[in-house]
């Protein structure tokens, strides 16, 4: 099973370590391999290029969840925010300099719930529908569909084998 804390750096801003994380995944999960064959064969440089043109510039492709779920101007997209952040200091988690929607900040956060029903709230809300949202408006050649679609995938995967066994 891929850890969400991997799958979450992938999805950040591609740094000097990017290949490294990727490597992680791909030990963890042999299933990734669109995604991984060309961030392989490109430098970290192109893969910053592409990440800003595909998550950064356009907002329909943003990774953050609740512009997905309620739109750029909204009260309930601060309300989220703040939630979360309440969430997490009580988990003593550290979101860093990002705002507490943003998709990996979740992906690293949800393995510190021990509540299974917030942690399967939060990962259908959260993720899972925004990824949708995200795999919606992709170019369909754009490499990151890949990526998106596999840690949506996996995300699916461990919520139907909470609700199986939990």
């Amino acid at each position: 099973m891929t850890s969400y804390e991997n799958l979450g750096s992938l999805l950040e801003y591609p740094d000097h370590d990017f290949h490294r994380k990727l490597e992680n995944v791909r030990s963890l999960d042999s299933s990734f391999d669109t995604f991984y064959q060309f961030a392989k064969a490109n430098s970290v440089e192109n893969l910053q290029e592409l990440y800003t043109s595909t998550f950064d510039v356009n907002p329909l492709t943003s990774l953050y969840a609740s512009v997905h779920l309620f739109g750029e101007e909204s009260f309930k997209r601060a309300e989220l925010m703040a939630k979360l952040k309440e969430e997490y200091i009580k988990s003593n988690f550290d979101s860093g300099s990002e705002l507490p929607d943003f998709i990996p900040v979740i992906l690293k956060f949800v393995t510190h719930l021990k509540d299974d029903h917030k942690y399967n709230d939060l990962l259908s809300l959260c993720v899972i529908k925004p990824l949708n949202s995200i795999l919606e408006k992709f170019n369909n050649d754009n490499p990151y569909r890949a990526l998106v679609s596999f840690i949506r995938q996996v995300v699916e995967k461990s919520l139907d084998k909470e609700l199986i066994h939990g």
